[in-house]
């Protein structure tokens, strides 16, 4: 699993092993880890986070129905309005 370090490029010790975060061609400070534990324990801090390939993460249009179709007549997403608030009565 890619993981990446928030705070930059950095070498931290977890469990025995280094793990050096490095630049990526993204500009984040990565490291791979592999080991189950060590990914949790990274993974519980908030200064780290698992890296997702952004090819792999399928972008659906609102009015695409996730089968690269539109979506039938009637069942598009619905529009929210936010209620509108009438003024209170000066006395």
């Amino acid at each position: 699993m890619l993981i990446q370090c928030k705070l930059g490029p950095r070498e931290v010790d977890a469990g025995g092993m280094t793990y050096v975060f490095s630049v990526d061609e993204k500009g984040r400070a990565v490291a791979e880890v592999h080991h189950a534990v060590h990914q949790k324990v990274f993974l519980a801090v908030e200064h780290y986070a698992e890296v997702v390939d952004e090819d792999e993460i399928d972008i659906v249009d609102a009015g695409d129905n996730g089968e690269g179709e539109e979506a039938p007549e009637g069942m598009e997403s619905p529009q929210t309005e936010r209620p509108k608030r009438g003024r209170k009565p000066r006395n």
